[in-house]
């Protein structure tokens, strides 16, 4: 060796309706987009909150129908936004989860086993 540091760069997209994993190809200057075990290379930004567990991505969205009040998406939407009575109540209708006022400012919440009075805001949500 002589004395070069390797390094990996890694680099996350924690979009609003989809996820994804980079990895940078120092020699090409190439990013590859790291595939799940299904071959998928993006996941999708949704959690589902069971009595039993905390779903991600597709497994969230598998049991979505099934458990739409406790399953969140387009958390981020929500994230330090302020929005005015009226736009609350729209926005609200376009979700089967509860959308909330957190202080002065609202969020997606769920009401779920483990999530302790009030439930989870969508902060705690995306940090899934």
């Amino acid at each position: 060796m002589s004395g070069e540091i390797s390094m990996i760069v890694i680099g996350l997209d924690l979009g609003t309706t989809f996820c994804s994993v980079g990895v940078f190809l120092p020699g090409s200057g190439e990013v590859e987009v790291i595939e799940d075990e299904e071959g998928r290379k993006s996941i999708p930004s949704a959690v589902s909150f069971t009595s039993t567990a905390v779903l991600a991505g597709y497994e969230a969205m598998d049991v979505a129908d099934s458990n739409p009040q406790n399953t969140v998406y387009d958390a981020k939407r929500f994230i330090g936004k302020i929005f005015e009575s009226d736009v609350l109540e729209q926005e609200s209708a376009r979700y089967p989860f509860q959308v909330g006022q957190a202080g002065a400012r609202y969020n997606g919440r769920v009401q779920c086993a483990g999530g302790g009075p009030g439930g989870r805001d969508s902060g705690c949500v995306s940090a899934q």
